[in-house]
């Protein structure tokens, strides 16, 4: 194997990697934005996460929506200022 060819495959398997990483860390964020028991500056850090996941990842994009939703409902005042102004339409395209 040459060295670009080992440079390349290397850079391949770092951004499967990667990948492979954001998924599990946006996995976890959706699961902290979700749980009740959650504190609320860890739910909105968790969607902050998630908010900057959304061009990696797909499902973030494809679940946004409900997401939304399920945060606007009982939402306290820090998570509906939130909703007012930066998430309600972070990700639409």
């Amino acid at each position: 194997m040459t060295r670009p060819e080992l440079i390349a495959a290397l850079s391949g398997r770092f951004r499967a990697n990667f990948a492979d990483a954001l998924g599990r860390i946006a996995e976890t964020a959706g699961a902290w934005a979700v749980d009740p028991a959650s504190k609320v500056a860890v739910r909105i850090g968790a969607v902050e996460v998630l908010r900057g996941c959304c061009e990696q990842v797909p499902w973030v994009i494809e679940t946004w929506d409900d997401l939304m939703a399920m945060l606007a409902r009982d939402a306290t005042p820090g998570i509906a200022c939130r909703l007012r102004r930066s998430w309600g339409a972070a990700v639409r395209k």
